[in-house]
């Protein structure tokens, strides 16, 4: 059948079909991203846009064979060589936020690698600056210390308050390609003894109840059973937003003090302590380059000990897929997975001997490869294979 090249932009929009392309090259290896290569005259109409285009796609016929993020435009000579990688690399660009693993642990196979499609973006408060620059806050106060921290602030007697907060905003329109708000992470102080500690509360918008809602204890209950979010793996899992898409997301960070007759080094009466937020951290997931195929419903297979911190989509499908035998391939836009790809060969595949009988059992007399009736050499030992074309 007749070979033709297409060229698109980065929205998959078709800039020119080239027709006469010749010596296309592809190899597929499971679990990778492979090089696609096509000839084509210099003179095709349309080739200029090989220079601005971002996609290539080889197609046999009314058939796609593959497809891939062009790479490299061999201009030498009296052809042109277009290079690509296949769509599997468009995974590697998406990479994932730090210490991301606790989210997948537990999560079936399937799920994960759909997880993966949709990028990620992350707003973080982490400087003095940063949390000085608040929505709304009572009783609290930015410091320049350890790279930047949020307290309580001091009363009229120099005491920590026993109770304070600051929120902050962020909006959807401010995150490129926002798609969904994902998750609150945060480091803060929370030690055993209990006599300090914080909690992290959310709402959409700008009124309204904040979530989780807090219950104060009841008199000669032990702080430690304030119910709010202070978090399992706060600054890892945090706290889920099932995948929300309201404009506004404000997240209030609450700070409580049980202690204020302790004294700090150098002070000559007491002040107290004061529980300390770190960093403070808001994941969006984004609209990614790669979209579902056909991707099994679940495959059975928990996902344990998920390399995510930092690393690349790309990375934990692969991860996901080794885990549960699967292999993957992206082909215009759509990542699918199954245990393999290809056509398969069940009853078109004939082996036989170089005197026509019927293979024989032992492996060690195969001489002889025939595919569409050409020889192909194989290792010194004698059986025909032949695959109808």
């Amino acid at each position: 059948m007749v070979l033709s090249a297409r060229i698109l932009d980065r929205d998959r929009a078709v800039l020119a079909v080239l027709p006469g392309a010749f010596d296309a090259r592809y190899t597929r290896r499971p679990l990778s991203a492979t090089e696609v290569s096509v000839s084509v005259p210099r003179d095709s109409p349309g080739l200029e846009h090989a220079v601005r285009g971002n996609l290539l796609e080889v197609w046999r016929g009314p058939t796609i064979e593959a497809s891939g993020r062009l790479e490299l435009r061999d201009v030498s000579g009296g052809i042109i060589t277009l290079t690509a990688y296949t769509e599997e690399i468009l995974l590697k660009d998406s990479r994932l936020p730090a210490a991301y693993g606790a989210v997948f642990s537990g999560m079936d196979a399937a799920d994960v690698i759909r997880a993966c499609l949709d990028g990620w973006a992350v707003a973080r408060i982490k400087s003095a600056s940063e949390w000085a620059d608040t929505t709304g806050t009572s009783k609290t106060t930015a410091v320049d210390a350890g790279g930047g921290t949020l307290w309580l602030a001091r009363d009229g007697d120099g005491k920590y308050e026993r109770n304070g907060y600051a929120y902050y905003r962020f909006t959807a329109a401010s995150i490129p390609n926002f798609k969904s708000w994902d998750r609150i992470r945060w480091a803060s102080d929370y030690p055993a003894d209990g006599l300090v500690y914080t909690t992290i509360q959310y709402r959409f918008g700008t009124s309204g109840t904040w979530l989780p809602n807090v219950t104060w204890p009841s008199d000669g209950d032990p702080s430690q059973t304030l119910t709010g979010e202070r978090g399992v793996l706060p600054d890892e899992q945090g706290l889920s937003l099932g995948g929300a898409t309201n404009s506004i997301l404000e997240v209030r960070c609450n700070l409580y003090s049980d202690d204020q007759d302790s004294q700090e080094e150098g002070e000559t009466g007491t002040s107290g302590t004061s529980p300390r937020f770190y960093a403070l951290e808001v994941v969006a997931r984004t609209t990614g380059l790669v979209t579902v195929g056909s991707i099994p419903a679940s495959t059975g297979v928990t996902m344990q000990a998920v390399n995510a911190d930092a690393t690349t989509a790309f990375d934990v499908i692969r991860d996901a897929c080794e885990q549960a035998k699967l292999d993957f391939q992206v082909l215009q836009g759509q990542l699918s997975a199954a245990e393999a790809f290809g056509p398969s060969l069940v009853n078109v595949v004939n082996l036989v001997t170089s005197e026509g009988r019927a293979a024989l059992d032992e492996p060690s007399t195969i001489e002889v490869l025939t595919y569409g009736g050409e020889p192909v050499s194989f290792g010194g030992e004698f059986v025909t294979v032949e695959v109808p074309t």
